[in-house]
């Protein structure tokens, strides 16, 4: 799918191609129509699964299985923190 921009030189009546621009993904709604699948209907579907997309990663968490601050190196160059020697 797209979409070409012209121009008509009023004087000769010649025509010329200005741009093409693509449409992205092809969300065209007669291209779905034959699916079964009305355009409003593959709107929603979109919707819902963009949201569904959203709140699974906000659900994303990071947890371990031991302390952290034990596996060595502690907090060396920190602020505020003094130095053994």
């Amino acid at each position: 799918m797209s979409r070409v921009d012209v121009i008509v030189d009023d004087d000769t009546k010649e025509i010329y191609v200005n741009e093409i621009n693509t449409i992205p993904g092809s969300l065209s709604f007669y291209l779905w129509e034959a699916t079964g699948i009305p355009f409003d209907k593959l709107m929603d579907r979109l919707v819902q699964l963009a949201l569904k997309r959203k709140r699974e990663q906000g659900m994303k968490t990071v947890s371990y299985d031991q302390n952290i601050f034990s596996l060595g190196g502690g907090v060396k160059g920190a602020k505020g923190v003094k130095s053994k020697g």
